[in-house]
Parts: C-alpha cells; sequence; structure tokens
C-alpha cells in the first residue's frame, strides 16, 4: 500500500473512517488540535484517503480543536461525521457543516450515539445527551469523568450498550477498574431478529406479559401464528444476540444454548393453519434454579423453536426476545 509523502503534525485525538454521500469517497478522519500537513496551515480536522493527508474544507475554526468524533446515520437518515468540540457539536455530511449546539457543558468530552429504545440519541460524555435537537440529563454515576465512550452493537461481547473507559474507581457505590456499561433500564425488554416463514404462510412473533422481575408473579413468553398442533421448545443464552442462517431461517441467539422443556401448540385440531400458540412461564427461570448461569442483572436472549414438517428443515422459529432479570 502507498504511504503519505506528507508530514502530519499536531496533536491528533480521534479517528474514525467515513464513506459520506458524493464523490469524496471514505477516508480515515483524524481530529485534534492545530493538526498541519507537511507544515502548512493548522486545522481541527484532516482527511487521509489512503495515499495522501488534506484538509478538510470548511471545518470550523474552535478554540481548542476536536476532541472526538462519531459517525452515525441515525440523525438524518444518511451518513454524517459528528464532530465535538469544548462548546460545540458539529455535523459534516460530506460537503457541509452544521453546527447543532453553542455552549455545551466542557464535561462533554466524548461522543457516542446510541438508540435506548425511544430513539436514537447522541451521547456527550457522562451528563447530558442529544435527542430530537433537544438536551436531555443522563447521569452516569462516576466518581471523575470518562476519557472513552463508545457505543456497541448486539453483536459484541458487551452486547448492545454505551461503552465507558477512564481512571474512575466507583459507578455509584460499587468499585470498579475503569470499565463500565450502561443499557436504558426502561428499555429491559425488546424483540428483535426476523421470524421464519412457515409452511402455512405465517411469521411467528414473540409476546409476553409480566415482568422478568424476581418479585413478580409470572413472566410469560409466548410465539404467536404458529402452526397448530405442533411440539416445539425455548431456547435462550446467556451469551448476547446472534444473526446466522439457520434451519432455513435466522438464529437470533448465541451458543451456547439452554432449552426449556418441549411444549405443545395447541390450536385448531384439524388442518394446518397458524392457530398455534407456544407458550412459557420463564418466571421459575429468573431465579436460577433450573439453571444457574441466570441471575439478577443478567441479560438473556430468547427464540422460540418449533416442528413444520412441510418445510424443508422440518422445524420453524420465532423472531427473539432479550431482556434482563430485575430485583
Amino acid at each position: 500500500a502507498p504511504h503519505p509523502t506528507q508530514a502530519l503534525s499536531g496533536i491528533g485525538r480521534a479517528g474514525v473512517v467515513f464513506d459520506p454521500p458524493g464523490p469524496l469517497g471514505p477516508a480515515l478522519y483524524i481530529a485534534g488540535r492545530d493538526l498541519s500537513v507537511s507544515g502548512s496551515g493548522g486545522s481541527a480536522l484532516v482527511r487521509f484517503d489512503g495515499a495522501s493527508f488534506s484538509d478538510v474544507a470548511g471545518t470550523p475554526s474552535t478554540p481548542d480543536g476536536f476532541t472526538d468524533l462519531a459517525v452515525t446515520d441515525e440523525l438524518s437518515g444518511s451518513p454524517e461525521l459528528l464532530a465535538l468540540s469544548a462548546g460545540e457539536l458539529h455535523r459534516f455530511d460530506g460537503s457541509t457543516w452544521n453546527t447543532t449546539f453553542v455552549g455545551l457543558d466542557a464535561t462533554g468530552s466524548r461522543l457516542g450515539v446510541f438508540d435506548d429504545g425511544a430513539g436514537p440519541a447522541v451521547h456527550l460524555g457522562r451528563h447530558v445527551r442529544l435527542r430530537s435537537g433537544q438536551l436531555e440529563a443522563f447521569a452516569a454515576p462516576f466518581d471523575r469523568t470518562p476519557r472513552v465512550l463508545r457505543a456497541l452493537g448486539p453483536q459484541s461481547a458487551f452486547g448492545e450498550c454505551l461503552l465507558f473507559g477512564g481512571d474512575f474507581t466507583k459507578v455509584g457505590s460499587e468499585l470498579s477498574l475503569g470499565l463500565a456499561r450502561w443499557n436504558d433500564p426502561c428499555a429491559a425488554l425488546r424483540s428483535y431478529c426476523a421470524g421464519k416463514l412457515n409452511s402455512a404462510g405465517c411469521v411467528p412473533h414473540i409476546v409476553w406479559s409480566g415482568s422478568a422481575s424476581l418479585a413478580a408473579n409470572s413472566f410469560v413468553i409466548s410465539a404467536v401464528d404458529v402452526l397448530n398442533q405442533k411440539s416445539g421448545l425455548f431456547y435462550y443464552s446467556i451469551w448476547g444476540r446472534n444473526s446466522l442462517p439457520y434451519q432455513g431461517g435466522t438464529l437470533c441467539v448465541r451458543s451456547p444454548l439452554a432449552r426449556t422443556p418441549v411444549t405443545q401448540s395447541g390450536g385448531s385440531t384439524a388442518g394446518n393453519d397458524c392457530s398455534g400458540v407456544l407458550s412459557l412461564d420463564f418466571g421459575p427461570w429468573l431465579d436460577g434454579t433450573p439453571n444457574p448461569q441466570l441471575q439478577l442483572g443478567t441479560t438473556v436472549n430468547g427464540q422460540w423453536w418449533y416442528r413444520d414438517p412441510a418445510s424443508p428443515s422440518t422445524t420453524g422459529l420465532s423472531d427473539a426476545l432479550e431482556f434482563e432479570i430485575r430485583p
């Protein structure tokens, strides 16, 4: 691969790959302070296209440069580069810049874009987040300001969350070694992935009632639009989400898997239709009695599997459910 012939000087603080709409193409964008290509100029942002460095036209002038970068398509529907300075959040779509907020608290030194179930928000450090153009309070209870804030997707080892890193030693009243994750306590239950079209032309999906709480009386997880009079079971895992081709559908749960006892779908006693419902009260599993791996605070992912003799694989699959075991 070619090496750049120019010298890049200055203070670099963050870098992301950004492929904006239009003719620019993908490049590595580097943010910092007084970034200079071959000794000329000084900017808060430069780009490297694989062969050479160049300034980014129209980059806003800021007293201390940019402190962090992020790329997202969740705010406008098309890819944008977000750049954070001490008092401003800037958005770049590949051709124009837009400053979305002025006067930001200086504690917002890191960026992360995360959808907590109420829509995507730009998290700015540990105190505030920007959603739909409005600032909201966000309290991450660290004893020191985090140095790193990153949004992780569902396939990460930590699950879908915000990951904080730094030299903090406490998260609330608990001791920490400088690494913590956060996911929305109000979004403890959510369905995801896609069920498999069955031989009767239906796509089973998960519904639930009750709460994934140790104090609740029940937590019933069901799959509706299932074939009638078929056997099935609910398999689950504590290892996160998955999205792999499986038996003509999608395996939505990461191995190793645990399985509940087989149950029957019921429904019409004759013919082949989608009147079946697979149902299980998962409440007895929440306290770890059948499976000691299930403990308070554990995130569980699960999916229904059932018999579909007319399918090439002879099996059917629902979508999946993710939930956290609460007090």
